[in-house]
């Protein structure tokens, strides 16, 4: 209901004034004090000397200040009565020996404390649904989607999510940023996200994991729950080394960690274009009832490289019924083969690439044999067609089976529009025939 931003200030590239324009553009309705020494006036709120001398009891505080400053802060936060905290300063873990001993001791007042500490070295949290954000980049309002992400990146919360709002006019139900997560970890994100009922899917990029049961427990409940995706770094030693320096993180054995992904049912992602390409098939989508794939393909090469893709991860392509053969083949001329996946070239000359691609897709995903369709487009000034209008009532009318959808090449204007309004009926759409199979 209210929160203290620490280090308000009135100068515009300060993270104390980015937090507080963050709020405001995402409709928090709280109470928002931002405190500064100096007092006046910060972006039109009183600004306050002290935490103490708030107006209400404060909910969370956001510490922006630099790591020195932050011991004075914390035993003001005692005397105000507050719980939960983020800290945004670097310097601690992510800062070597002398860092991990300023942590240490960190953690120990707060838990002497009873304060809940997210980070230090945390950007904090963006949560749609309330319209809190603590972001020290300046984001625009963001479109609440069912996916959830959580990682130790500030990035999350800045130049992803900002991708995300201004490149595909898509957002997230909730983003946290841990830091170097002294106290609040991965675990307790599981854990909570497992249950929150506006998140779908959950993504977390984490760097070690601290509680080594816990963690099997919470991701084992959690992706019983919903499709639970993780990018895990430091897989090499080099990649462990960098891991150490940017938030303090112990890499640990890559080997064990995919033996507990794969036994708690986590989705392992191997960098972050597949991260977020899974992350959005599965708000997108329905999940499959099955591993049998119809293609609709206006080249051939796409048809090939969809079957290669189908055997290197474990789909299969759909036998299709002699109903279904029967059907396609009304669609092509006669010299021209048909099955799947289906070359629909011959069609798109015959009837026009509206026609060709509604029908052809109508067919294959009535066919009880198909478990998700993967349509490939060409985008060339011959073979436009509204995406939208010709397939939107096609895929509504077979709610339970995914639809994924491909370019390869076309106009830029075209491809643009084609992603936006695939998007529009809630197909994801990627640039290879090999990343909609994976």
């Amino acid at each position: 209901k209210s929160v203290a931003i620490v280090g308000g200030s009135a100068d515009a590239r300060k993270a104390g004034n980015i937090i507080i324009d963050n709020l405001r553009t995402f409709g928090f309705a709280g109470s928002i004090y931002p405190v500064h020494r100096s007092g006046g006036i910060i972006q039109g709120l009183p600004a306050y000397p002290r935490l103490q001398d708030c107006p209400e009891p404060v909910d969370i505080c956001v510490v922006a200040v630099p790591y020195h400053q932050v011991n004075a802060i914390m035993a003001d936060i005692v005397d105000a009565d507050i719980h939960h905290v983020i800290i945004v300063s670097g310097g601690f873990s992510d800062a070597g020996s002398r860092g991990r001993e300023l942590e240490g001791e960190l953690l120990a007042f707060c838990r002497e404390h009873g304060i809940h500490l997210m980070g230090p070295n945390s950007i904090g949290i963006v949560d749609t649904a309330s319209g809190f954000c603590t972001s020290i980049g300046t984001l625009p309002p963001m479109k609440k989607t069912g996916i959830a992400i959580f990682g130790q990146s500030g990035t999350f919360a800045t130049g992803f999510a900002l991708e995300e709002i201004t490149c595909r006019n898509r957002g997230f139900s909730k983003i946290a940023c841990m830091g170097n997560k002294a106290d609040i970890n991965e675990c307790d994100f599981l854990e909570f996200l497992a249950e929150d009922s506006e998140t779908r899917s959950i993504g977390c990029y984490i760097e070690s994991v601290t509680a080594g049961k816990r963690f099997m427990d919470a991701a084992r409940y959690a992706a019983s729950r919903k499709p639970l995706v993780v990018l895990k770094s430091g897989r090499t030693e080099i990649g462990a080394r960098a891991a150490a320096s940017h938030t303090g993180a112990l890499a640990g054995s890559d080997a064990v960690y995919d033996a507990v992904f794969r036994q708690v049912g986590i989705q392992r992602a191997e960098h972050l274009v597949d991260f977020f390409n899974v992350l959005r098939a599965f708000d997108m989508c329905p999940l499959p009832r099955g591993n049998r794939i119809g293609v609709v393909s206006i080249t051939g090469l796409g048809c090939v490289l969809s079957a290669d893709a189908c055997g290197q991860y474990g789909m299969h392509l759909s036998e299709v019924t002699e109903d279904t053969k029967n059907r396609l083949r009304d669609l092509v001329p006669e010299w021209a083969p048909i099955g799947n996946p289906a070359d629909i070239w011959s069609t798109i000359e015959q009837h026009g690439p509206f026609e060709a691609y509604r029908r052809m897709c109508q067919i294959m995903l009535s066919d009880p044999q198909v478990d998700l369709l993967v349509l490939i487009v060409v985008l060339l000034d011959e073979g436009v067609f509204d995406a939208a209008e010709a397939l939107g009532e096609v895929i509504a009318s077979y709610p339970e089976k995914p639809v994924l959808a491909c370019h390869m090449g076309g106009r830029k204007v075209h491809l643009e529009k084609f992603e936006q309004d695939m998007a529009s009926i809630g197909v994801p759409v990627y640039n290879s025939p090999a990343m909609a199979v994976k």
